[in-house]
C-alpha cells in the first residue's frame, strides 16, 4: 500500500478487529459512541407513508387492527415543485 503525503506531518491510526463488528468497537471507542436510541424507536415500526390524511388514518387504523407494534410515522407529503438543471 501506497500514501502521498504532501505535508510536513502526518497523524492517524491504525484500528484491528477479527469482523466488523470488533472493528465498529474499537473505532468507536476512540471517538466516542452514539447515545442510546430511546425506547420509542426501538418498540415497534416507523412507517413512511404519503398520500394525505385519511390514507394515513386508514393505515393507522389497519395497522392497530392487527395490533402491530408502530412507534412513528414518517409523512413524506409535501406541497410544491422544485425546477433542477434536470428538470422538476
Amino acid at each position: 500500500m501506497k500514501q502521498l503525503i504532501h505535508k510536513n506531518s502526518v497523524e492517524g491510526r491504525i484500528l484491528h478487529g477479527n469482523s466488523p463488528t470488533e472493528l465498529i468497537e474499537c473505532f468507536t471507542e476512540t471517538i466516542g459512541r452514539p447515545p442510546k436510541l430511546p425506547d420509542w424507536i426501538i418498540s415497534g415500526a416507523a412507517v413512511g407513508m404519503q398520500g394525505g390524511t385519511e390514507s394515513v388514518r386508514r393505515i393507522w387504523n389497519e395497522l392497530k387492527s392487527y395490533n402491530a407494534p408502530v412507534s412513528a410515522f414518517w409523512l413524506q407529503d409535501w406541497v410544491g415543485q422544485r425546477e433542477t438543471l434536470v428538470g422538476s
